[in-house]
């Protein structure tokens, strides 16, 4: 049978009888393996998009139908079949429950609350699919809480807020020059009425992860530093924070649960100090001196680099004064004196500065036949 796939396994028992005498032998097993061809279509997943939201009611008073909404989507080799419903309580199969609504009808009468979780798994079911180990799929929605209180029993209470939007982490690279704006913190949360459980009034209240509270901060929003920009910091450093979201009702008949909270979850902000700018790389020079007779020049240069992406620059001196306007990697020399250069890297408006090594230079007044300079390079 190859309508089912997977691996399948045969052997063959062979049996000699002669009389009353009978010996017999297991063959090896043979593995036979069939894979689900282009052509194979199975029944796809069912998706639960809503359910009933959970609900208290007071002991003999009559409830709401508790339901699911479910939908099926054919593609490819998927097919969107039939869908079937089977409702539990507790775990428990209930009979006869078996489409999307189920009535549970008159809340019974209790001596004490009580609670049962409801959740209904729903079923595609597709006949006509080739992969008959597949004709079905099955999913289960989410639990339906349906409390029963005793009649007795009247005290109303806060309802727990539920967060549904939480504060982002975020990181932050500055210096001295450059301190980027951080994104706010917030949060976003609602509160809704849930039998005896009442919605009243949010409020907020930010923390630092310690435990300690930022006084004034409660609104929705947190701005972690008063400027808005990122710290200065030395080494990486992080600032965490999170926020209590409280419902207040004051008119709540339990005077002990006039409040409920809900904590949202820790964001962290990490500051990183940008580095500075590198000192500039000057192969290995020597200290040199070289002596011109003439009208001779002697060409003196240097090849720099960084490796952080700096701006770099150059100044050469003459016995220790700065020469105007040689600003470039290579210099003329036209007197006698001692050179050299300052190269500097800048990266935002910091800068790191390495000095060559010192060449004397002597020019002569004889005659030069046939030498018009002589070039001396620093690397």
């Amino acid at each position: 049978d190859v309508s089912a796939t997977g691996k399948h396994e045969y052997n063959c028992r062979v049996t000699n009888t002669l009389g009353a005498s009978v010996r017999e032998k297991f063959s090896d097993y043979a593995k036979i393996i069939v894979q689900a061809g282009v052509n194979t279509t199975v029944a796809a997943t069912p998706v639960i998009t809503e359910k009933s939201a959970d609900k208290t009611y007071k002991s003999e008073e009559n409830t709401d139908p508790i339901s699911v909404t479910a939908t099926v989507t054919a593609s490819e080799n998927k097919l969107a079949g039939t869908l079937s419903y089977q409702w539990f309580i507790d775990g428990r199969e209930i009979p006869g429950a078996r489409t999307n609504t189920y009535t549970i009808g008159k809340a019974e009468n209790v001596d004490s609350l009580k609670t049962y979780k409801y959740y209904c798994e729903v079923t595609n079911t597709a006949n006509e699919a080739t992969d008959k180990t597949h004709i079905s799929e099955t999913v289960k929605s989410g639990e339906i809480c349906i409390t029963i209180i005793p009649k007795g029993y009247n005290l109303t209470s806060a309802a727990t807020p539920e967060i549904s939007g939480e504060p982002q982490s975020a990181i932050y690279s500055v210096d001295e020059n450059t301190r980027p704006d951080v994104t706010p913190l917030s949060v976003s949360a609602t509160v809704t009425d849930n039998g005896l459980q009442i919605a009243g009034t949010l409020s907020y209240q930010w923390y630092k992860k310690d435990g300690s509270i930022i006084p004034g901060a409660t609104s929705e929003t947190y701005q972690p530093f008063g400027d808005g920009k990122a710290p200065v910091v030395e080494t990486e450093t992080a600032y965490s924070y999170y926020c209590v979201v409280t419902n207040t009702f004051e008119e709540a008949t339990d005077t002990n649960h006039k409040i409920q909270t809900k904590k949202s979850a820790v964001a962290t902000i990490t500051v990183k100090p940008l580095p500075k700018p590198v000192t500039p790389t000057i192969p290995a020079d020597k200290n040199l001196s070289e002596t011109a007779s003439g009208e001779a020049k002697v060409e003196l240069s240097v090849k720099a680099s960084v490796t952080d992406g700096g701006t770099i620059s150059y100044q050469w001196y003459k016995d220790g004064v700065a020469i105007p306007e040689a600003t470039n990697s290579s210099y003329e020399a036209t007197e006698s004196g001692k050179y050299y250069v300052e190269v500097t890297n800048s990266l935002r408006g910091f800068s790191a500065e390495i000095k060559s090594n010192e060449c004397t230079v002597t020019i002569g007044g004889g005659s030069n036949s046939g030498n018009a300079g002589i070039n001396i390079d620093f690397n």
